[in-house]
């Protein structure tokens, strides 16, 4: 009796809603959350597996074969992969587009390596003024919780993100924290480096896709628990989420201007609200 052919659904960044159904050849490994190439039309194309062990459709439909796997561990989860078709009900795209914004774009495994942060400085921890520490207290009295922390420009909102964030951590939690594209400047960065360390994960614009992609497989496999970076962050894998941070949370770069046109502040609400983050 002839071997049963290994099936899965695959979504592609293409705006065509639904997903499709490809064989596995039998030399070839292919698991649910993984990147493959297969033909898509005329085209061979990057697709998402989302699901695995799927059953044939019914009919005389011929099935294609996936040509390769781009992949060799899952670059999305069970949880991610709800939150794409979140997202694509959300702002009425195919599941493919969704998962395109969210997974890196390289095609080619990245090495796991990654840069060390030394800690050459002691840093000087000034005491809380009364409304920083209330403002702390508030938030941290409970695991998680929505709060809009204001102040003028001066007045110490940083640091009040910082030592919650630094408590998230304490707890085992994972922190994201977006700014704006053009406050991700190096003084920033260099800053956040001396105060968590090897920790902290960069996501921006600049990074290649393979660097972005070694920073993904970083965070999801926990070695990197907080999260910095613009709008797409708000996907970071990260293990067991506990704060998402929006600072400047009224500027525009938040807005996606291209498909899926999301908002950050929107996306970091759903994640929040099934994870139980603050």
């Amino acid at each position: 009796m002839a071997e049963k052919t290994s099936l899965v659904e695959i979504a592609f960044n293409v705006p065509v809603g639904g997903v499709f159904t490809y064989s596995v050849p039998p030399d070839m490994t292919v698991v649910k959350g993984c990147r493959v190439l297969a033909p898509f039309g005329r085209r061979t194309l990057t697709g998402y597996v989302v699901a695995d062990g799927v059953d044939a459709p019914g009919g005389s439909i011929k099935i294609r074969a996936v040509e390769r796997v781009l992949d060799s561990a899952p670059i999305f989860d069970d949880g991610l992969l709800e939150l794409a078709k979140w997202t694509a009900g959300m702002y009425l795209c195919s599941l493919g587009e969704a998962l395109s914004v969210m997974i890196p774009g390289a095609r080619k495994e990245s090495p796991l390596g990654t840069e060390i942060f030394e800690l050459d400085e002691i840093r000087v921890r000034h005491e809380l003024s009364p409304h920083q520490q209330a403002a702390f207290e508030q938030v941290t009295a409970v695991p998680g919780g929505m709060y809009y922390l204001f102040g003028v420009t001066g007045s110490g909102k940083t640091e009040v993100f910082l030592r919650i964030a630094e408590t998230t951590l304490q707890e085992s939690r994972s922190v994201i924290y977006l700014v704006p594209e053009i406050a991700l400047t190096h003084q920033l960065i260099d800053s956040l480096k001396g105060r968590f360390g090897k920790t902290l994960a960069v996501i921006h614009s600049r990074l290649t896709p393979s660097q972005k992609l070694a920073e993904w497989r970083r965070i999801a496999a926990g070695d990197a628990r907080f999260v910095v970076g613009a709008r797409s962050a708000v996907f970071a894998p990260v293990v067991d989420l506990g704060l998402i941070i929006i600072d400047e949370e009224h500027e525009s770069s938040y807005k996606s201007g291209s498909t899926p046109r999301y908002h950050a502040r929107q996306i970091a609400m759903r994640r929040r609200s099934t994870s139980g983050a603050r």
